[in-house]
């Protein structure tokens, strides 16, 4: 196999037990390969190179630096582990796994990049950088998955690739905490020595106190957590004989980093070891930075620290030949009972009197082991009791027990590590978390869910959740203490009968009624405490006014109708009750129009909140503005013979509220007057059965039928006087011609209507004032038409008759 790099601490170890009994020898097998993970792949770039564990390995010194195939890695360490021991039985099997898992490199790179000056846009301290946080999120939730695939592997009775392990016991080591300095607090600044320092904070790039307390409460302290919890699953699930090296970090305690007797390489060291990692003598930061993770010594035991893993190995081994002392809690120390709440958390303690009170907590942890106790170390958070945390260790007189009595007067999750150790020196290990919750949570406001339909005046239109905003089940409040708020206890009459609710804080509670809802609500964290009572009101109206209007009679109507509404609203009320709680709606229908469906106008009504309401328009309404039409064909307008039989022909329709009368001068079909000559009239009057009227009247004239008694067909000479001769007669012939009627000659004109200009005379003034001569004789009348000055062709000797207004006229002819 290539050559691999060796931890110092498991020869050590080797070397110490083998030390310890001089009739004992023991062979060493290290397959450590620096860089190495349990099954989290590797890759530079895009090139895969492998595990190491589980899988095969490139390795950090390749055997060919170019040749990336799987077929050139070393061989996966434990197929390499499975061949060095043939089957032969393995004491022993100490593993250091997990860092790299967590890519404990990559975060340290990080949390130095991440202290960039600001300009150079990645200023910040790495556990403020999601895409960091996110990525140890990710691996603790597979770190789990790991350890048990490792467990399977060396478990597996029948491997097809390699010999079976026969190992009698698995030690996994705890990870110490780099991060100490000589008192135990946190380094102010590490891996920042190799860069410049400036005289601005911002500008030094290194790992400082805040990140340190980070790594060691959410990297360090977690990794050990989850190390022991996946021993404690191998022994309590499947009986395997693994055992949790502790103790690791309580040496270190106060030899970290930043320590003078500091057992963790220094980033100096490591370069003076490997040499430098660049080819220019520059120590620019950021080419420190970029190559950092090629100081693969940096921040890794030293010859001290690898002394302090071997110890524990080594104590580990030797004192799992026999059991250690027995570890028990209670809820009680020196004399004070704890009060417990829900999940876990201590609330407080109980006096005498078994009242509550919530000033500390108290518990304690016993060690006993008949043999005697030889050592008790506690340590909290990875570190000293403090701030808020008091531990009293005591040897019991007889020295078979310790007794550690916590006594806590500050909010928060302790994670509490005790080891004892009795005379044979076998140990025994507790790691318990302990959570405390002094104070009641704080009332949240409520306030109500996005997505209700916002109305006026405080009202919603529309179902309504309200929420009580909260950190988180049993996640910290913002104080940063506490047992966080779990849930929310809510009443109100309005809501299921009043009955009493518990909700999850994000649910919220969801109110669907109109009203005006007092909701009374409390919240309760994580460990049962709750919070005072607060109100909080939600006015809902989701209804819309509600109006009641007057119907159509069914009746027909002169004008237009006017219909009386009222209107309310049961819930946030009308806007403007003054002018919408009583209104009227009405038609509006054209003056000369009818209709079976007059429509009226409408009006919106709106309540407060805004829900609104259009009440009409309402139809079926009969409005009739329109007059009966008339048809009057008889008698028409013009002239008609005196006696001449004339009917009258007339007619009446409606198409509205029906016809009520259609009455003429005569009736319809009767004999219209012409028994005497001049103007007449006809008038047709009509009503419907609102009122509406119409009248028709239609004007004729009757007149005489003129007789001429000469031949108007016969031409005269002309100069020569023409006896014009006629008699007026009636339709039907009869002579009506008298004394009394006057015919009276008007002038004369020729056929093609050109006016003569010789004025109409008689013959020897046979005709004075122009008027026809009567003679009874004849029984018509003559008139002695002297024609000097015509000219030749056809005239006509045009007349009038008293009380006939349609003029007349007789033709003849001269030439």
């Amino acid at each position: 196999m290539p050559p691999l790099r060796v931890r110092r601490s498991r020869p050590r170890a080797a070397l110490g037990i083998e030390g310890s009994d001089p009739k004992s020898s023991v062979t060493f097998i290290s397959l450590a390969c620096s860089g190495a993970t349990i099954n989290a792949r590797i890759y530079s770039g895009n090139q895969y190179e492998g595990s190491g564990v589980l899988e095969g390995y490139r390795g950090v010194d390749p055997p060919n630096p170019n040749d990336y195939s799987p077929a050139s890695f070393l061989k996966p360490q434990i197929q390499a582990l499975a061949e060095a021991a043939n089957g032969r039985e393995i004491d022993a099997l100490v593993i250091s796994g997990g860092g790299n898992d967590m890519h404990f490199a990559d975060i340290i790179a990080d949390c130095v990049w991440h202290n960039m000056p600001r300009v150079l846009g990645t200023g910040g301290r790495c556990h403020e950088q999601p895409e960091i946080t996110d990525r140890l999120a990710d691996d603790f939730e597979l770190l789990p998955a790991r350890y048990a695939a490792l467990a399977t592997v060396i478990h597996n009775p029948n491997p097809s690739d390699r010999p079976a392990l026969n190992v009698k016991n698995v030690y996994l080591t705890e990870y110490p905490d780099p991060t100490a300095d000589d008192d135990g607090s946190r380094c102010g600044s590490m891996l920042g020595e190799i860069i410049p320092t400036t005289p601005f904070d911002f500008a030094k790039v290194h790992i400082d106190a805040d990140e340190a307390n980070w790594a060691r409460s959410s990297v360090v302290a977690p990794l050990n957590q989850a190390i022991e919890a996946a021993v404690n699953k191998q022994v309590t699930d499947h009986g395997r004989p693994w055992h949790f090296v502790t103790g690791v970090s309580t040496q270190y305690a106060t030899h970290g980093y930043c320590a003078d007797d500091h057992w963790v390489v220094q980033v100096y060291e490591s370069a003076r070891q490997q040499g430098p990692v660049w080819g220019t003598t520059t120590n620019w930061g950021p080419i420190f930075l970029l190559e950092l993770k090629a100081q693969k010594g940096t921040m890794h035991p030293n010859r001290a620290g690898h002394m302090a893993y071997a110890r524990q190995i080594q104590q580990s081994i030797q004192g799992a030949e026999g059991p250690g002392p027995s570890l028990s809690t209670a809820d009680s120390a020196g004399g004070v009972t704890a009060k417990r709440g829900t999940n876990g958390w201590l609330t407080g303690r109980l006096d005498a009197n078994g009242v509550h009170h919530s000033d500390k907590a108290v518990f304690s942890v016993r060690a006993s082991d008949d043999s005697g106790i030889a050592g008790a170390n506690i340590t909290v958070n990875g570190g000293e009791c403090a701030d808020g945390i008091a531990c009293d260790t005591k040897i019991s007189e007889d020295g078979k027990s310790a007794i550690w009595d916590i006594t806590v007067t500050r909010d928060g999750v302790y994670d509490l590590q005790l080891t004892a150790r009795n005379r044979n020196g076998a140990t025994s290990s507790l790691a318990h978390q302990l959570k405390v919750d002094l104070n009641d949570p704080t009332l949240p406001a409520a306030s109500v869910a996005d997505g209700a339909t916002v109305g006026n005046a405080g009202w919603f239109r529309s179902n309504v959740t309200v929420k009580f905003p909260a950190p988180g089940p049993n996640a910290p409040r913002p104080d940063g203490a506490g047992s966080g708020v779990a849930l929310v206890q809510y009443s109100s009459p309005s809501i299921e009968n009043g009955e009493q609710f518990t909700s999850t804080y994000e649910n919220g509670v969801e109110i669907r009624d109109d009203g005006i809802h007092t909701i009374t609500y409390r919240v309760v964290d994580g460990a049962g405490r709750s919070s005072g009572t607060g109100t909080f009101d939600v006015k809902i109206d989701k209804t819309k006014p509600s109006d009641q209007c007057e119907q159509p009679d069914g009746l027909w109507h002169k004008d237009d109708v006017t219909l009386a509404c009222t209107a309310s609203d049961a819930t946030s009320d009308l806007s403007n009750s003054a002018t919408d709680a009583s209104f009227n709606l009405a038609t509006s229908v054209a003056t000369g129009s009818e209709t079976l469906d007059a429509r009226t106008d409408t009006r919106t009504v709106c309540d407060v909140a805004g829900n609104c309401e259009t009440a009409g328009p309402i139809g079926g309404n009969k409005v009739d503005k329109k007059a009966p039409e008339i048809a009057l064909p008889t008698p028409a307008s013009g002239s008609y013979l005196l006696n001449e039989p004339v009917a009258a022909s007339f007619g009446c329709t409606d198409g509205g509220s029906g016809l009520a009368s259609c009455q003429g001068t005569v009736a319809d079909g009767a004999s219209v007057d012409t028994a005497s000559v001049g103007s007449k009239s006809f008038t047709v009057n009509a009503s419907d059965n609102v009122g509406n009227t119409s009248t028709r009247m239609v004007e004729y004239e009757i007149t005489y039928k003129i007789h001429a008694l000469h031949d108007q067909t016969k031409a005269r000479k002309l100069g020569a006087i023409i006896p014009v001769k006629l008699q007026l007669q009636d339709y039907h012939g009869a002579n009506q011609s008298a004394t009394a009627i006057v015919v009276k000659a008007t002038g004369l004109t020729k056929q093609d209507s050109t006016a003569s200009t010789t004025i109409i005379s008689d013959a020897g003034n046979a005709n004075p004032d122009s008027n026809f001569r009567y003679d009874a004789a004849l029984g018509g009348y003559i008139y002695n038409l002297q024609t000097t000055g015509l000219t030749a062709g056809t005239w006509r000797v045009n007349f009038t008759a008293t009380a006939d207004n349609v003029p007349h006229a007789v033709r003849f002819d001269v030439r």
